[in-house]
């Protein structure tokens, strides 16, 4: 905990917040330290920091997104402060959906990046971001169906493709959860593991996976619902979570032949860390081929693509 005489300055900014209603300052201070410390120090995307700092305290000022809420919460927390029930948990927003601080410090950065590689203006930028949470990182970044279908549906891929590693990975010395690790990367929609062209193509697919069309013929193809009950109301809505879970499942099992090598979780971190030099449709296509064969299912048309990723 931060010195008491840190806390006692802060008390004011953070009841001010509270009674107003509005973003404080300090508010802002966190986000542009995240901000900092994560798109700062990336190499593909440091030269949008000044971007993507406008664009987060735009969302954080933005009151239909409801990011404040969450960051006001974490402060009174981690100053041991009693939580204010009206400003914890908004009408519109239950406390049970809040967005946890961490995903919203760590994660929303990488997940606003990559759309200045298709824009710099910042109002088109905006509408962008703004569009892209709401639709489609929100539901991920919160406990919702959409983010334990996702983790489900990795699980159960990476279970049946590379059981060995998983294993190796929760039950050795290694102690890393493949779960864990793919939420990171589907958090930030593989902004900090792929390059920024390989990233967009997920993207373009992950917008395209909403489409009532692509959607069922995706399902249809590929047959995989560990979560059955989810997907019997409501796979529309789980589509583009199917992907983004797919994705993530492919490049872990890509892996997979290293990572049963490693003695500690340092080594295991080190060889998922980076995919710079993975074709990632390719991949995606083998896995779903490979999944689907494991399944006795019948592989969509796209998998029968052949193999061309780059790196191990």
């Amino acid at each position: 905990p931060p010195p008491q005489r840190v806390i006692d300055e802060l008390v004011p900014s953070i009841e001010a917040c509270d009674a107003s209603g509005t973003p404080s300052s300090l508010s802002r201070k966190l986000v542009l330290l995240a901000v900092t410390n994560s798109i700062g120090n990336s190499e593909q995307y440091f030269a949008f920091l000044d971007e993507a700092k406008i664009t987060l305290c735009a969302m954080i000022e933005d009151t239909d997104l409801l990011l404040d809420p969450s960051l006001t919460i974490m402060k009174r927390r981690l100053y041991g402060l009693p939580v204010s029930s009206s400003r914890a948990a908004p009408a519109s927003l239950p406390s049970s959906e809040e967005t946890p601080v961490e995903v919203l410090l760590t994660a929303l950065p990488f997940a606003i990046a990559p759309i200045f590689f298709i824009t710099t203006e910042m109002p088109t930028a905006y509408r962008l971001a703004r569009g892209l949470y709401q639709q489609l990182w929100r539901p991920l970044h919160r406990p919702s169906a959409q983010m334990i279908h996702s983790c489900c549906l990795f699980e159960h891929i990476v279970g049946t493709l590379a059981p060995h590693c998983v294993l190796h990975m929760t039950n050795s010395s290694v102690s890393l959860s493949p779960t864990a690790l793919a939420f990171g990367w589907m958090a930030t929609g593989f902004a900090d593991v792929l390059r920024a062209s390989e990233v967009l193509t997920v993207w373009d697919r992950l917008v395209a996976y909403v489409s009532l069309v692509t959607g069922e013929a995706l399902w249809n193809s590929l047959a995989i619902s560990p979560t059955t009950s989810l997907r019997a109301g409501n796979s529309l809505t789980l589509l583009p979570y199917s992907w983004l879970a797919l994705v993530a499942a492919s490049l872990f099992v890509l892996r997979s032949p290293l990572a049963v090598r490693c003695k500690t979780k340092q080594e295991a971190t080190a060889v998922f860390a980076d995919y710079s030099s993975v074709q990632i449709i390719p991949l995606v296509a083998h896995t779903a081929k490979s999944y689907c064969a494991a399944l006795g299912a019948t592989a969509p048309e796209a998998s029968r693509q052949p193999m061309a990723a780059k790196g191990s």
